[in-house]
């Protein structure tokens, strides 16, 4: 049992390493099908399930394992044969990939593994706190140390950082140059881990006030403001908040800790920090930027309304305004011409940009080449609602659902590749249930909710022996995580969130086990 212990403790260590940008993007994903992190996750973990399951094998609930197993397998069956033969406007840009369906599958089940082993498996508190301080250092660290020397991924549009921390205050470069997300793949994704990690980080400043402790603490303060999404910013604001009020609770209430000026110097400090920082970060950046486009694009009145008045025209048949309804039924029709385009195609590609609207939604993910009815009804939605990304890609989804015209996609999804092809959208659970219907997400994402529930219900039911500060602060970090998840999206489909979360998880439910 031991050497398993000491497998899923590196196999924990390694998940910044394998999370890294270029892991995910050409040359290299020209040499693999398939991401070689993700093949060395699915490797590395297969060989700990095999050698967990000829140890625990007596101690686990064989028959639930097999019964999920077995349920899972005849679900993606009857899922695969559902989006295989789903309609769609465009059969050849929005057909689904078998074998990317099944990959998908199998990623999602991997952290339901590491779950598995991490409840059956106890850390010790030394153990837990390594594991968190080399995970802040080498995610926090890299992020601080690639922004200082500017040799940071950005967070948002692509290719790397123009600016460092120090250039915040000079306004030269917009959010775009100056919020980083260090070397790694994804920003929402991180930024969740990085909240994720501060309740479990601000445990044991609490617990000592050490000069180790207060270095982490304000180098992942400094990570998550330069990452610059609002996840990461305002969820650290959040959580110290929140750390500050468990900490006065456990100190004055329940009397397990003992009151430290030093730590509320600390959190108040760093709070303070946060105040004066945020209004210069990349995330107000941001948001200020978003204003003054959605407040300048349509100033001019005369313009916008000959633009309208133009649109207006080709939404029109015969002078007649022609209802939603009648345009998707001739649709197939108008479609169909060998590569020939169309009035209203050419109408779209010339002025979709007059709308604001985002150059790859319409050009691309949902191309007007395959339904420019679509995109004539979101040219008429109003400015804030055009250029609300999230928004867009609802409707592409909900437009493919629409035309599919089949109950069943509610329960078995429109597919991941399929869905991918057209946006994944950012906004877990939902992003899931688009994908893989209500069926899949209860097998493959609602496990970590349902424990989550049966947590806080242990912890609530012993009062004395289960609703201890540690336990408190593992409840926290994990809601927090389903919490951004739901609202940021990009978590619950990238493995090291994922990985990370069922590990906690799992240690969670060891430490109620043994209460």
């Amino acid at each position: 049992m031991n050497k398993i212990k000491k497998g899923l403790f590196w196999f924990i260590l390694i998940q910044p390493f394998l999370d890294i940008y270029f892991f995910y993007v050409p040359p290299v994903t020209n040499i693999f099908p398939f991401s070689p992190s993700t093949i060395i996750r699915m490797i590395f973990l297969g060989i700990l399930f095999l050698l967990f399951w000829r140890q625990k094998k007596g101690d686990l609930k064989v028959k639930f394992i097999l019964s999920y197993s077995l349920l899972l397998v005849a679900y993606f069956i009857v899922h695969l044969q559902h989006i295989a033969h789903m309609y769609t406007l465009s059969p050849d840009t929005l057909a689904i990939s078998v074998p990317g369906e099944i990959f998908y599958v199998i990623r999602m089940v991997v952290p339901l593994i590491v779950l598995l082993i991490s409840s059956h498996i106890s850390f010790n508190e030394r153990d837990l706190q390594k594991i968190v301080y080399t995970l802040v250092g080498l995610i926090s660290g890299s992020i601080v140390i690639t922004n200082i020397f500017k040799v940071s991924l950005a967070s948002y549009g692509g290719g790397w950082i123009h600016g460092s921390i120090f250039t915040w205050t000079s306004h030269q470069y917009s959010f775009y140059g100056l919020a980083s997300k260090g070397l790694f793949y994804f920003a929402n994704s991180i930024s969740a881990i990085e909240v994720m990690l501060l309740p479990l980080l601000m445990y044991y400043v609490i617990k000592k006030i050490s000069w180790l402790n207060i270095t982490l603490i304000f180098t992942h303060f400094l990570a998550l403001f330069m990452i610059g999404t609002k996840t990461a910013s305002f969820g650290f604001i959040l959580t110290m908040v929140m750390m500050l009020i468990i900490y006065l609770y456990f100190t004055f209430i329940k009397k397990e800790l003992t009151f430290s000026i030093k730590v509320i110097a600390s959190i108040i400090l760093l709070l303070g920090l946060s105040v004066a920082l945020l209004p210069i970060s990349p995330t107000m950046n941001r948001s200020q930027s978003n204003e003054y486009v959605a407040n300048t694009r349509e100033s001019d009145k005369k313009s916008v309304k000959e633009r309208d008045k133009e649109l207006a025209e080709h939404v029109k048949t015969n002078g007649k305004e022609t209802s939603v309804k009648e345009r998707d039924k001739e649709l197939a029709e108008n479609v169909k011409t060998n590569g020939k385009e169309t009035k209203v195609m050419k109408y779209i590609r010339k002025n979709y940009s007059k709308y604001s609207l985002e150059p790859r939604f319409v050009e691309s993910n949902y191309s007007y080449r395959v339904d420019p009815n679509f995109w004539l009804d979101v040219m008429k939605w109003p400015l804030a609602d055009r250029i609300n990304y999230r928004k867009i890609e609802t409707a592409m989804l909900n437009r493919v659902k629409k035309v599919s015209n089949n109950r069943l996609d509610d329960w078995l999804g429109i597919g991941y590749t399929r869905m991918n092809k057209i946006f994944n959208l950012e906004r877990d659970f939902v992003s899931q249930w688009y994908s893989m219907g209500y069926i899949g997400v209860l097998l493959l994402i609602m496990p970590y909710v349902f424990i989550l529930l049966w947590a806080i219900f242990q912890v609530l039911s012993s009062y004395q022996n289960k609703f201890t500060f540690k336990n408190v602060s593992y409840l926290v970090a994990i809601g927090l995580m389903l919490a951004l998840s739901l609202y940021s999206g990009n978590v619950m489909d990238f493995l090291m969130d994922t990985i990370l979360l069922a590990f906690f998880e799992g240690q969670l439910m060891k430490e109620l086990a043994s209460c």
